[in-house]
């Protein structure tokens, strides 16, 4: 525990850090921060699979298997133990992990913050308003890794602090090498993360370097103990779990791989994004931090910021703004990201860290606000009158703020779409798999739950399921496109896909998936329309836009896909227009900025496309410009508009709008960079 800090550490009228922990007092008080949190999670904690990384997560942990890299063991590996316990499904019990490692979180966060400030109401308020914080509570009901990589940052802080006043030489040694324990146990859940929250525990420790450094090597050794969870890692791989991301790990150079996310190079860094979107990454980060805490939080978090150089140490100060800046601002830094919805929905969980220090300067800027109203009132306040009442109005304003988004008790999104999709397959069909949405949820329904059992579930990248036609990463795309083939010739089987696939064989359309037609040449299609699929997909549309970042990218994506089956099937009918209902339906499906485009690109590679129709829909898309997910949505207007005054004969006015959707997506892949060429060639000839 604390012992007292010597007196010449506080400056005049600072609660810092001073006298030591009673647990004997204070244990009420982190149980009543525990079971607050924690009951609140339950009580909007969704009950089945959802989406993001969900599906992959509580696979990995039912078959005791390996995650996406980096592989995150150390979370596997007590997502899997969670799995024994026999409380509701299999999902459950894995978000019920998340729920404890966050209540825990909370309970430790008020310890820290009573040795701050030594004001309970204001540890109450930190606790429980950053618990209830927005992105925190979302990633508190779902099988992710941040909740135990805030967890450990958590109690790193707090083993720190413990360091700084330890009272003899042994006693600073223990916390030390707890220390580097606990820095292992985080590098094997999420080490990039972590080495980005090392600045702020280095600020911490600052007036303690000198014992760091003469006992770095007595202590070092236990960051290997805490690295052990990789050693099972590579162990686990070699024995062909049902779940394993990418295979076997063989070799170091396999290993590095995994670790250092070397597949996911495309996707850290985009090569359309430049400094302008790093500059746009900074406001949204800033504006989600004061969201956190709904509005009225977000200026007592300014406020905090501000007087937390008057009420701590300066060495503490110090690390709370490092602890904002590396996790935020440092990660923006080191991205490139396309500042858009898609990488907004992923950068959002990110920067916890730094939220969690927002919410220590929200206390602290209570504490401001408080003494500036107990000091210029008539009458002398009680200081726990005002800030008792900020307190309560603030954890009531941020638990009604991200209450709204975070209730998922009901949440059967993932579910409802998996079982479309399993449930209308023939029987002792082949199914391949591809893409976040429908590999987790498909695959637990699938692999956990035993849904549709005749079925044979693969995986079109070769990752996460044992039955892989090869490891990606280990072959290259000729011979990927050779056993893909091959396995379709070799089945007697219906074969199925979800999503876009290079082959050589023809197909038919239903909707959510394709069928592979091994009987027709490549090239040829056809568009079937299954009335469950289209019921799904029509009852999605009515129900509008559900809350959660990923299942407002997936419900755009559905209506695309179920405007292209019925647009398709409309145009192709023999009496178009006769058919009402399909019209009725076309018209919902396609009503929004995919399906504007799904149009456009039908009509314009027509050999004499309907110039009406395609002026209608140029005119009417711009008002669904707000539902773009990627930037390369957001630039393919300006394209299929200089596509059509190519074709009206109008080239200038075609190479004003090519150079404004590169200039709104500069990537390698724009195809208006194709069609500049083809007018410069025009303009030569």
């Amino acid at each position: 525990m604390l012992v007292n800090q010597p007196a010449d550490e506080c400056f005049p009228d600072k609660a810092c850090l001073t006298g030591s922990f009673s647990f004997r007092k204070s244990w009420i008080h982190l149980a009543v921060v525990f079971t607050v949190v924690l009951i609140a999670y339950f009580w909007s904690a969704p009950a089945t699979v959802v989406l993001e990384d969900d599906g992959y997560f509580i696979l990995a942990a039912w078959f005791n298997g390996i995650a996406h890299p980096p592989g995150y063991p150390l979370y596997t590996l007590m997502a899997h133990i969670a799995t024994w316990f026999p409380l509701g499904s299999v999902a459950l019990r894995v978000h019920t992990l998340s729920m404890f490692f966050s209540a825990f979180t909370c309970l430790l966060l008020w310890w820290i913050t009573y040795l701050f400030f030594r004001e309970k109401p204001i540890a109450y308020l930190v606790a429980l308003g950053f618990g209830f914080s927005s992105v925190f509570w979302s990633q508190s009901i779902i099988a992710e890794v941040y909740s135990l990589q805030v967890l450990l940052f958590t109690l790193l802080v707090l083993v720190s602090i413990n360091l700084l006043h330890a009272g003899n030489s042994g006693s600073k040694l223990f916390y030390l090498k707890v220390l580097f324990f606990l820095t292992g146990l985080g590098l094997s859940n999420h080490w990039p993360l972590l080495l980005l929250s090392l600045p702020c525990l280095a600020a911490l420790l600052w007036p303690q370097r000198e014992v760091v450094f003469d006992n770095i090597h007595r202590a070092f050794p236990f960051i290997l103990f805490g690295l052990l969870p990789y050693v099972w890692m590579v162990y686990r791989s070699q024995t062909n779990p049902e779940i394993s991301f990418f295979g076997t790990i063989d070799n170091l150079s396999d290993f590095w791989f995994y670790i250092s996310r070397g597949a996911y190079a495309g996707v850290d860094a985009s090569l359309s994004a430049g400094l302008y979107d790093k500059l746009q990454f900074v406001g949204y980060f800033l504006g989600e931090t004061a969201a956190q805490f709904s509005i009225i939080g977000g200026i007592f978090v300014i406020a905090g910021f501000l007087y937390q150089w008057r009420v701590l140490p300066r060495h503490i100060s110090v690390a709370l703004l490092l602890g904002f800046i590396f996790p935020s601002l440092g990660l923006i830094c080191l991205l490139d990201f396309d500042y858009d919805f898609l990488h907004r929905a992923i950068f959002r969980v990110y920067p916890l860290v730094a939220y969690w220090v927002a919410a220590v300067w929200m206390g602290a800027g209570v504490m401001a606000v408080a003494r500036i109203l107990v000091y210029s009132a008539p009458k002398r306040l009680n200081m726990n009158i005002p800030v008792t009442g900020f307190a309560i109005l603030l954890v009531t304003a941020t638990f009604l703020h991200s209450a709204v988004a975070n209730f998922r008790a009901n949440d059967s999104w993932a579910e409802n779409y998996a079982t479309v999709i399993l449930k209308t397959l023939p029987e002792n069909a082949v199914l391949f798999v591809s893409g976040d949405t429908t590999v987790g949820p498909v695959g637990y329904l699938h692999h956990v739950r035993n849904y549709r059992r005749d079925i044979e579930i693969y995986s079109l990248a070769g990752t996460l399921f044992k039955n892989r036609l090869y490891e990606p990463f280990k072959v290259d795309d000729v011979e990927i496109s050779r056993r893909v083939n091959d396995f379709i010739h070799s089945v007697s089987r219906p074969v199925f896909y979800n999503d876009y696939l290079q082959h050589n064989y023809g197909w038919e359309f239903y909707g959510l998936y394709y069928r592979f037609l091994t009987d027709r040449k490549q090239g040829e299609h056809r568009f079937v329309a299954r009335p469950e699929i289209l019921d799904y997909v029509a009852r999605i549309q009515e129900n509008g836009i559900p809350a959660d970042y990923w299942e407002q990218i997936h419900y755009r994506t559905l209506l695309g896909k179920g405007c292209s089956l019925v647009f398709m099937i409309s145009y192709n009918a023999e009496q178009p227009g006769n058919n009402n209902k399909l019209d009725r339906l076309k018209n919902k499906l396609c009503s929004n900025l995919l399906g504007q485009y799904i149009q456009l690109d039908f009509l314009l590679g027509k050999d004499n496309p309907d110039r009406q129709r395609v002026e209608d829909i140029l005119h009417e898309a711009p008002e669904y410009m707000e539902q773009a997910v990627t930037r390369e949505q957001a630039s393919r207007l300006d394209y299929f508009r200089g596509v059509y005054s190519m074709l009206e004969g109008q080239f200038d006015q075609a190479g004003e709008y090519f150079h404004i959707c590169i200039d709104k997506w500069p990537h390698p892949g724009n195809p208006a960079y194709r069609k500049l060429a083809e007018l410069n060639n025009i303009s030569q000839n």
